[in-house]
Parts: structure tokens; C-alpha cells; sequence
């Protein structure tokens, strides 16, 4: 199950099928709270956010499914189960 929690409301419609999307995220591992991506840093230290196009299913699959409930501009905390985020997550324990 998806869980979001708003932070920041966003303004405008929804993002759609076919829509590219660009956003920055933070991936920890809930158990351990062990931060495992952060897209602010990945890029020697500097931001490099996160590009896709949604509902196409070719990178987190979390993403794809929670991404055209949220609208441009908008911050929420979002907690995906593993298997919809990376797979298996046994090489992060």
C-alpha cells in the first residue's frame, strides 16, 4: 500500500500518462531509517533530479502510481512498499 503525506499543497492539474516529470527525492529504508538515494547530492554533491516520463514503468514503480495523484509544485512524504520501490531490497540491509 502507498501512503502520501502533503507537506506543500501544488497548483495546477494533476500529472498525466505521457507527462514527463522532473523532482528531486529522498529514499530511505523505513526499517533502519538508513538513506540509501538522494537526488539533492547524487551528482558529486550537487542536484540532479530525477526525469521520466510517467506511467511508462521504466524506473521506480512507485513513482509511476503516485505521481498522477500529485500536482506541479507539490511536497509529500511518500512511503511505498520495497517490492514497488527497488525489488529486492536485500542488497541495502
Amino acid at each position: 500500500m502507498i501512503n502520501k503525506d502533503i507537506r506543500t499543497k501544488g497548483k495546477g492539474n494533476n500529472c498525466l500518462p505521457d507527462d514527463f516529470a522532473k523532482f528531486h527525492y529522498k529514499a530511505y529504508i523505513a526499517s533502519t531509517g538508513r538513506l540509501i538515494e538522494d537526488t539533492y547530492t547524487r551528482n558529486k554533491g550537487k542536484p540532479a533530479p530525477e526525469i521520466m516520463i510517467i506511467g511508462h514503468f521504466n524506473k521506480i514503480k512507485c513513482f509511476d502510481l503516485i505521481l498522477p495523484q500529485m500536482k506541479q509544485g507539490e511536497a509529500s512524504t511518500i512511503r511505498c512498499p520495497a517490492k514497488l520501490v527497488y525489488g529486492n531490497m536485500e542488497k541495502y540491509s
